[in-house]
């Protein structure tokens, strides 16, 4: 059987009360993995009395957790309209059999290091989103489990520098892309739209607070997380083709209610509505090379989407100069002005790339990953 360690405690995975109750966001960004994990029917619940490191503490909580774990799982499902009954396992039922299921914020746990290294499960599988905030704290977790795992990624983390320092054990690696919310679809025509790019996304400006991941980027020449959207921004300010909408945050220096402002103003914008005004969209990678969420929204939406050529896309089967253009921002970021100028004078380029990328963008909207996860989890 394949178990899900404690769902009802992160809130990656979908609402939490004791969150909502002291006014927490729940940030359920796997919430499309629970769905298909349970529409799956070989899987079932990893439950233990164990305090998630992101919950809030409270009495009542805490309560609960040690004396009715059960009960807890069953509000959090209410709370969640999860109607399929699934079965609870504890640790010590666990055979060699099962496969446990975690996400990277799992390995936080203060006992999951202590937990793994008994059980008598040989295969994990661990969902990435997120491994990179804490690397030497997940890798130590890890560290002593007897057997393999394999990571569930929304494109392939196994190439990256930070993977291979700190997870080098990965016995396989399946990745499905990144959801597209509805909302992301065409319809402005491509010929009509703006002969400009775009570009957009959060900047953090201060530096990581895990210490491992900050000397990961320094030994890199990295200087802070968000390194090549931080080079794209200043050279945007005296670009002649560019329109920069980034959220720039440093709160380091700004208060926390300035902030939250500056957010809300980055939220306010119409994504949707902004790429169906421009041909083309220039979307880079965080510091680790990791391709962003927005570049498979931007395809969903008909524009012609720039970005740093990445092995993962080509094995889910989007390749440069097909779906995309393949720029070096990392290298080359002078001359990209001239690039841009070039490539909107090819137009039936331009139109082929527009019109292929909306294709492939539908292998990416909820219905099909969820089906696709749900056959995966069935058959592993």
């Amino acid at each position: 059987m394949l178990v899900l360690l404690n769902p009802h405690k992160n809130h990656l995975y979908g609402k939490i009360q004791q969150r909502i109750d002291m006014g927490l966001k729940n940030i359920s960004k796997l919430e499309i993995f629970l769905q298909s994990f349970i529409m799956a029917t070989n899987t079932g619940y990893l439950v233990d009395k164990e305090f998630f490191p992101e919950t809030p503490k409270s009495l009542k909580f805490f309560f609960k957790s040690k004396f009715f774990q059960t009960k807890l799982l069953k509000e959090w499902e209410h709370l969640n309209k999860i109607h399929t009954q699934k079965p609870i396992i504890s640790w010590d039922k666990l055979t060699d059999k099962d496969t446990i299921i975690l996400s990277a914020k799992d390995l936080k746990y203060k006992k999951i290091e202590k937990k793994l290294k008994k059980t008598n499960v040989r295969k994990l599988i661990i969902h990435s989103n997120h491994y990179y905030t804490n690397p030497d704290i997940q890798y130590k977790a890890l560290s002593n489990f007897q057997g393999k795992f394999h990571l569930i990624s929304e494109v392939s983390m196994r190439f990256k520098p930070l993977v291979k320092d700190f997870l080098p054990m990965i016995e396989a690696e399946h990745s499905f892309g990144s959801c597209v919310n509805k909302k992301f679809k065409c319809y402005e025509n491509f010929m009509n739209r703006k002969e400009r790019a775009i570009t957009f996304g959060t900047i953090n400006l201060d530096l990581p607070r895990n210490i491992a991941l900050r000397k990961h980027l320094n030994n890199n020449g990295l200087l802070i997380s968000q390194y090549y959207r931080t080079q794209l921004y200043n050279y945007s300010k005296d670009s002649k083709i560019i329109d920069s909408f980034f959220n720039v945050r440093d709160v380091s220096k700004i208060s926390k209610k300035e902030d939250q402002k500056l957010t809300q103003n980055y939220h306010n914008y119409d994504l949707n509505e902004l790429l169906n005004s421009y041909k083309l969209a220039l979307l880079v990678p965080d510091s680790l090379k990791i391709t962003p969420q927005a570049v498979f929204e931007a395809m969903a939406c008909g524009v012609v989407v720039v970005t740093m050529e990445d092995k993962g896309l080509e094995e889910m089967g989007i390749f440069k100069g097909v779906h995309y253009v393949a720029f070096d921002f990392e290298n080359n970021l002078n001359n990209l002005d001239t690039f841009l100028q070039n490539l909107l004078t090819k137009k039936n380029y331009m139109q082929k790339i527009h019109e292929e990328a909306l294709k492939i963008s539908k292998n990416f909207r909820k219905e099909n990953i969820s089906y696709k996860l749900k056959n995966f989890l069935e058959n592993f």
